[in-house]
């Protein structure tokens, strides 16, 4: 019997969820990443040191590799913008199950621009937004700075209140600009929820409701993510607003997760990014608060591999990031050990680092907990404030 193939988009910390998933099953896993000594590659069978943002040469090693390229069974990726791009285009080329979007539907989730005329064009609400340098300046204070593409984890996003703020973001974005422009879009006051769901040919089989919080104004810096219980109106107004998006995009199967922004002013969602994966902090928060292999349960969704159960929230689960509390040098961190009862610990840290608390590249450790109480969301802060840094 010739060996299925799996291909991998992205092979980096953030990817270890999907890849080991990938492992427990019968499928050799082939991995592309520019970094030599990314995490994932050691859980590969094939490891291709390539750009996870290029499909082109992908493609022409798999052009190379007739019996490898006639044996792929699905291409993926939990990477975040130009991986989807790049997955989709993949697929699409070798006719393969995915996790992502046609061509043309994955570039315009990854592109700002691009999503808000989506959502302006299929009845959506969306923030007032316009490209800079295409006209004078329209939108009032307070306002956001965005590059359009190529960005995560909040890089080049800068909240602006005042001229010298809007000057100063525009230095920030401008570093992140390859390929791309400087979105400027209004600022909606409200809660942020991230929606995540996991879909089998279009059948819904998991849907939970986030609870997330952002810190270091002016920077939406991700700080604390819950599974706590919104009320029941809201909840039913968000799934639907969900499954209206998804069936927009016509995606058909996996994982996919929306960032909202819920006005009570308006009484308005507001979709603010989506993405057809699951963020490794995601994964977590479903695999505690509903006891499953998220990321599996994912795989065997790409894999259109059967299964009309139906899962539930079992436990309340939790995740807080931990950063610096001022710019410099990281010289020490220390931790209490050892941690509360139903919490974990991931940490990132490298000693000598130079923390500028502008986007998640700058976590310093990630703080996890599950419990049946809902006492674990105090639980979690008072652990991460206990964490002590020293920057020179």
């Amino acid at each position: 019997m010739e060996d299925k193939y799996i291909l991998n988009i992205g092979a980096g910390e953030w990817q270890l969820p999907i890849i080991k998933a990938c492992n427990k099953l019968r499928y050799k896993l082939i991995s592309v990443d520019i970094n030599p000594n990314a995490k994932g590659l050691e859980y590969s069978n094939i490891k291709l040191n390539m750009s996870a943002y290029d499909s082109r040469p992908i493609f022409d090693w798999l052009n190379s590799k007739k019996k490898i390229r006639e044996n792929i069974e699905a291409i993926i990726t939990m990477g975040s913008r130009s991986c989807i791009t790049t997955a989709s285009e993949l697929s699409y080329k070798l006719n393969c199950k995915t996790n992502c979007l046609s061509p043309n539907k994955a570039e315009t989730i990854v592109n700002r621009k691009l999503f808000r005329e989506f959502l302006k064009n299929n009845g959506f609400n969306y923030p007032k937004y316009q490209i800079l340098n295409e006209s004078d300046l329209e939108i009032d204070y307070p306002f956001v700075v965005k590059v359009t593409k190529d960005t995560s984890g909040s890089e080049g996003i800068t909240l602006v209140r005042s001229e010298n703020e809007f000057k100063s973001a525009i230095i920030r974005a401008n570093k992140y600009v390859r390929e791309s422009e400087i979105i400027v879009e209004e600022y909606i006051e409200g809660q942020d929820y991230g929606l995540f769901g996991l879909l089998n040919d279009k059948k819904l089989n998991l849907f939970q409701i986030i609870t997330r919080s952002t810190s270091n104004y002016p920077y939406f810096l991700p700080k604390k993510y819950t599974t706590e219980k919104v009320d029941s109106k809201l909840e039913l107004r968000l799934k639907d607003f969900y499954i209206k998006i998804i069936e927009q995009l016509n995606f058909e199967s996996g994982p996919f997760y929306i960032e909202i922004k819920y006005s009570k002013t308006d009484n308005k969602i507001y979709p603010i990014e989506c993405e057809p994966t699951i963020p490794a902090h995601i994964d977590y928060l479903i695999s505690k608060s509903h006891k499953i292999d998220t990321s599996l349960q994912a795989l065997n969704c790409v894999l259109k591999i059967e299964n009309n159960q139906k899962f539930k929230k079992k436990y309340y689960s939790a995740c807080e990031f931990v950063y610096s509390p001022k710019k410099g040098i990281l010289k020490d961190i220390s931790f209490v050990e050892p941690i509360f009862n139903g919490g974990s610990l991931l940490k990132k840290y490298r000693i000598c680092q130079n923390i500028k608390n502008e986007s998640a590249a700058d976590i310093l450790a990630i703080v996890y907990a599950y419990s049946n109480s809902i006492k674990v969301f105090e639980n979690i802060t008072t652990y991460a404030d206990k964490i002590k840094i020293e920057i020179c």
